[in-house]
């Protein structure tokens, strides 16, 4: 009797990677994947960037981290200046509205604003600070039938020591259709158009060049 061999295939995420977890989750982990070919894949990951240079030693400065600090620590409290490298402020908005003839909008919008603190009290701008970002969806319902959609996904440019990312502006399509009656009724079918424009593009704190236009279908049944 033949046998086929199990094939699996080995992949290193970097830090920086990490820390952009949902693209990853919806491009290299699951991304278009399904039933057997979720499975035979081992991936070596590291800590979110920055995350090792603040919990053990800082691999440039060689500033002692939480895990440093803690160990050579005599009161057992020197440990706290660690936590407290960096101060974080935002201001996250949701909003949405909608009428009686099934139009509605959605509106997202998150600010976020960080300090990093050095030895010495000498202070700059946090190094994982992420890109500012606005969603707008205008939607309109057909019953409870079909919802058709467009999104509009923009985040702004980031200047780290030195070095810039680029804000961009993408476009999305999407229509879900959940059948009322007979045999498919409660069955939902979502198709969605993204990046519509094919717009290439690098999201900040991202070491790849996010998907170009592609094209998204799922089927899905409430029981």
């Amino acid at each position: 009797m033949n046998s086929t061999p199990n094939h699996h295939t080995v992949e290193k995420i970097g830090g920086t990677t990490m820390s952009r977890v949902n693209e990853l989750r919806d491009t290299l982990l699951i991304g278009s994947r399904s039933g057997a070919d979720l499975y035979n894949r081992i991936f070596v990951v590291s800590a979110f960037g920055g995350i090792t240079d603040l919990l053990l030693e800082h691999k440039k400065s060689g500033e002692s981290g939480v895990y440093a600090s803690f160990a050579q620590s005599d009161s057992g409290y020197g440990w706290h200046d660690a936590l407290d490298r960096v101060e974080t402020s935002g201001l996250e908005l949701e909003a949405s509205y909608a009428l009686d003839t099934g139009l509605y909008f959605d509106v997202n919008a998150n600010v976020v604003r960080g300090t990093e603190y050095e030895p010495g009290g000498v202070s700059g701008d946090w190094r994982l600070l992420p890109a500012d970002s606005l969603r707008v969806t205008v939607g309109k319902k057909f019953g409870k039938e079909l919802d058709l959609s467009w999104e509009v996904v923009g985040n702004t440019s980031v200047t780290d020591d030195g070095e810039t990312s680029a804000g961009f502006g993408v476009h999305n399509l999407r229509a879900t259709y959940v059948p009322q009656n007979g045999i498919l009724k409660d069955t939902q079918f979502r198709v969605g158009l993204e990046n519509a424009f094919d717009k290439t593009y690098t999201p900040h704190l991202s070491t790849r060049t996010a998907p170009g236009r592609n094209v998204k279908f799922s089927i899905s049944r409430m029981f």
